[in-house]
């Protein structure tokens, strides 16, 4: 996965294909990241990445982040939730599956998303530094024949966002074995 992140190029368009071999991966410390997915790239996952456990409260195992171009499709994102080392005074509640921030011209489909710590899907903006405003929103955003299955905080989140198209998409069990507030489905928050 590290070589994945390494050898993309905002330059020039990427074709990712991540065969058949079911994966267990880690994150990363700088960047609390599995797979970063540049501008201009299209991933296709033939098969599972599953996080080892880890104990950060914010991770993302699948990021894109402040890109534009970037197509994301098949496999199963599977989080730590069930071996995640949850320490007291922190909810944990921030691990997600596939983050989209700041990114625009943005497609996920016919992934299967399932066991993290926090949602399944979050697409956003920026909160920036030592402010309570959120800036650099998600533009064009489409979500496509995905199922987010038993992920601890929420299925999906939609907070700084514009032009999010939400299509045949399934959002089940939120909570049902680990759970944190509000446990919901689909979250769409007026940022």
């Amino acid at each position: 996965i590290g070589n994945i992140n390494t050898l993309q190029s905002d330059d020039i368009r990427n074709t990712i294909i991540i065969g058949t071999k079911d994966y267990r991966c880690s994150i990363g410390k700088l960047n609390g990241t599995a797979l970063i997915l540049r501008s201009n790239t299209k991933c296709t996952l033939k098969s599972s990445l599953s996080l080892l456990p880890c104990d950060y409260p914010n991770y993302q195992i699948v990021q894109i982040y402040d890109v534009h171009d970037v197509e994301f499709k098949g496999g199963k994102i599977v989080g730590d939730m069930m071996e995640h080392p949850y320490t007291p005074g922190s909810s944990h509640e921030w691990g997600h599956g596939i983050s989209i921030k700041n990114a625009q011209r943005v497609k996920v489909s016919s992934v299967f998303v399932s066991q993290c710590i926090g949602d399944g899907i979050v697409v956003g903006g920026w909160l920036e530094p030592n402010t309570n405003v959120y800036d650099k929103a998600a533009k064009q955003v489409r979500l496509e024949n995905i199922v987010s299955d038993d992920n601890r905080r929420q299925a999906m989140t939609i907070s700084h966002a514009d032009g999010v198209v939400v299509k045949n998409c399934r959002f089940t069990n939120t909570g049902k074995t680990k759970y944190t507030a509000p446990s919901a489905g689909l979250d769409i928050e007026p940022n």
